[in-house]
């Protein structure tokens, strides 16, 4: 049973990493912050609606990263000194 578990276990932790990887991988937050880039500089926007357009992209940059940071933390990942999630599983350091 304990090695089913650990089977288990261990296909939960590959399919996080892979989610993270996906995740981190995305052009989806780029393309989003070069088309508000594009869209500032091209038209005249109003500097209020500049400033929301930008403040809206930084929180769903942030919430991207806290989605990254929930996935790592309920699969046992852990962060490196660059932030970024490794692909060890914090149980397999005890």
């Amino acid at each position: 049973m304990a090695t089913a578990d650990l089977s288990r276990e261990g296909k939960e932790h590959n399919a996080a990493a892979q989610a993270i990887a996906d995740f981190e991988a995305s052009q989806t937050l780029a393309r989003a912050r070069e088309a508000v880039e594009l869209a500032v500089a091209k038209h005249d926007i109003k500097p209020e609606a500049r400033d929301a357009m930008l403040k809206a992209m930084n929180q769903a940059e942030q919430g991207w990263q806290r989605a990254i940071d929930k996935i790592g933390e309920r699969a046992g990942l852990i962060k490196g000194p660059d932030g970024m999630h490794n692909t060890q599983c914090a149980a397999e350091l005890r």
